[in-house]
């Protein structure tokens, strides 16, 4: 009866052991699914960020040529209006068009240079934007090989245990006879 009594102990210690073990890598399972899930939604937020800023790069880059085209049309107005001035030698025009192509010139130039530092912004922020994402990605990588690790440990260290009780029944039922 003793004998039956330790046995079904010892039954009972390893469904236990077992059930606790599953509990823990059931709980290791979810967690690492969340930070799996966050991570997830940090890319798909950091893609969101990047097709904003390409819109809106894209946005700023049509008001440019339109301010663009409505400088040249104002140009071209300006030196119609000139042309037509019959009092105005054809040294003052020619001055007058000169000045004016230079001003827009000078005016693209600041446009366009305004427009590529917007563009290496967007390309910064979305660089900065991806290399958060990826360190959060290596981190919860990290996590879950230490998680791992950490249940290989507590199965090793259940199974000595285990194994010493094994022992000391054994030991006590040779004793016993």
């Amino acid at each position: 009866q003793a004998e039956r009594d330790i046995a079904q102990q010892s039954a009972e210690k390893a469904d236990l052991i077992d059930k606790k073990l599953k509990t823990a890598e059931d709980l290791r399972s979810i967690k690492i699914k969340a930070k799996q899930e966050k991570a997830k939604k940090q890319n798909d937020k950091v893609d969101e960020i990047a097709n904003k800023l390409g819109v809106e790069a894209s946005t700023r880059r049509k008001s440019l040529d339109q301010k663009l085209a409505k400088a040249e049309r104002a140009r071209a107005a300006i030196i119609d209006a000139k042309k037509d001035k019959a009092s105005l030698s054809a040294r003052k025009v020619a001055a007058a068009r000169e000045k004016e192509k230079t001003e827009s010139l000078h005016r693209r130039a600041s446009l366009e240079k305004r427009l590529e530092s917007a563009q290496e912004n967007r390309e910064s922020l979305l660089s900065e934007r991806k290399e958060k994402a990826a360190r959060s990605t290596e981190r919860i990588d990290m996590i879950a090989r230490d998680d791992e690790m950490e249940s290989l440990k507590r199965r090793a260290s259940l199974d000595a245990k285990l194994e010493t009780a094994k022992e000391m029944r054994e030991k006590f039922l040779a004793e016993k006879t």
